[in-house]
């Protein structure tokens, strides 16, 4: 076994969609990521991508909105998207027209969350948290959804009750299990294991004293991450945020719940399913924009001043309707990015009234013939770029898609 700060120092692949170095480490000091994951790809024309100028694409029942510099479709039965963006759209940027290259929801996924399609390639929110929080106790923390460890399973820790009720005691020790004797064990063990590492340098004393130094961040923080098997999405949010204000972990993913009889895979019946998803959607939005501003950071000031919160899914919902009132799935696709680092009040990429993404140049989001086309992969490495990491395009073939990040 690898120990995480040899794994960084041996230079192993962070992913297999580039070669990632450190820059300006003060832009990802205490800056978080949170993922808020939808599960089965939206339809962007019903919010973030209408095309009001056009009669050929479905937006269903809805009307032109603004809100500041962000036009939306905005409908009488999805309230909760009017509040948010009256809330926080001059922190909030649409991003539209980015490419996935496929139709399949696991591809797609993939490509959304890791920019890649090899499978050694490691998601967002656990590179940007091997590279800027790789000593914490939970690097990464899945609270659900999709993860893709890569070659860094290292830094992406699973919430668990059997974890959390291990270490509080719920899940009983060994009948002879002594914590007095524990603690004494564990103390000379660490000294010793230090001690043998300054004169004989090896990967496995540095693994050993770096999980003694985690166990005891975990130990004390366990009651406060405590969850159920069936822990809803509000709790796994609270314990999420928790972490994030203890100064356990740098980024979390969470997959948004469902309201019932509704699904993003809207192959039939699209505009009452994807309205029913838009409005539980932003309501669990708002509530967890909520949390974040009255939780502190770990160095003080609020959690919400130093997150980044992406909000994604992984493909679009074609222009038109299928004869079931649905729509199949479409290779392109929004996002929603909200908080620190984020040139909000704005709209980026572009898409013609086909959803087909145009080619815009990539440092400022507008159409431009000369430019590129916005592909997942760029949008990943825009996003590792704002927490100071860079991809090498020389290495890649990637250009950073730096447009709606404001560092």
């Amino acid at each position: 076994m690898v120990s995480r700060r040899r794994l960084l120092q041996g230079g192993l692949a962070l992913s297999a969609m580039a070669s990632l170095r450190s820059v300006a480490a003060s832009k990802g000091s205490e800056r978080f990521l949170v993922v808020y994951w939808n599960d089965g790809g939206w339809d962007p024309a019903m919010v973030f991508d209408p095309h009001f100028e056009s009669d050929a694409l479905d937006r269903g029942d809805c009307s032109e909105a603004s809100v500041g510099g962000l036009t939306f479709a905005d409908a009488s039965d999805r309230p909760s998207v009017r509040s948010f963006l009256e809330t926080w759209g001059s922190q909030t940027a649409f991003v539209n027209g980015i490419a996935v290259g496929s139709i399949s929801h696991a591809k797609c996924t993939q490509m959304m969350l890791t920019g890649s399609r090899s499978l050694a390639a490691a998601d967002l929110p656990t590179m940007i948290a091997a590279q800027t929080g790789s000593s914490l106790a939970l690097p990464h923390l899945v609270l659900s959804g999709p993860r893709y460890p890569g070659d860094l399973g290292a830094f992406m820790v699973p919430l668990s009750p059997t974890m959390t009720q291990t270490m509080t005691g719920e899940i009983p020790y060994p009948s002879r299990y002594s914590s007095t004797g524990e603690s004494l064990t564990r103390g000379y063990l660490a000294a010793t294991a230090s001690a043998l590492s300054a004169e004989h340098p090896d990967p496995y004393l540095d693994d050993y004293t770096d999980a003694i130094e985690r166990m005891s961040a975990l130990e004390s923080a366990a009651a406060d991450l405590d969850i159920d098997s069936d822990a809803d999405e509000d709790t796994l949010l609270e314990k999420g945020i928790s972490a994030l204000s203890m100064g356990l972990s740098r980024s979390l993913i969470i997959q948004g719940s469902l309201p019932a009889y509704s699904s993003w895979d809207s192959h039939i019946d699209n505009e009452r399913q994807q309205t029913s998803c838009y409005e539980h959607n932003f309501e669990q939005l708002l509530a967890l924009m909520e949390k974040l501003a009255t939780a502190s950071a770990p160095s003080g000031g609020s959690l919400l001043d130093r997150t980044t919160l992406l909000v994604l899914s992984e493909m679009g919902r074609t222009p038109v309707l299928n004869n079931q009132i649905g729509k199949d799935h479409w290779p392109y696709t929004s996002a929603m990015l909200v908080g620190a680092g984020v040139r909000g009040g704005k709209t980026f990429g572009v898409t013609n009234e086909a959803l087909v993404g145009q080619r815009i140049d990539l440092s400022t989001g507008e159409a431009s013939e000369s430019g590129e086309p916005l592909t997942a992969a760029s949008f990943a490495a825009g996003a590792l770029r704002s927490f100071g990491i860079e991809t090498a395009k020389n290495e890649t073939g990637i250009t950073p898609f730096t447009a709606p990040f404001s560092t």
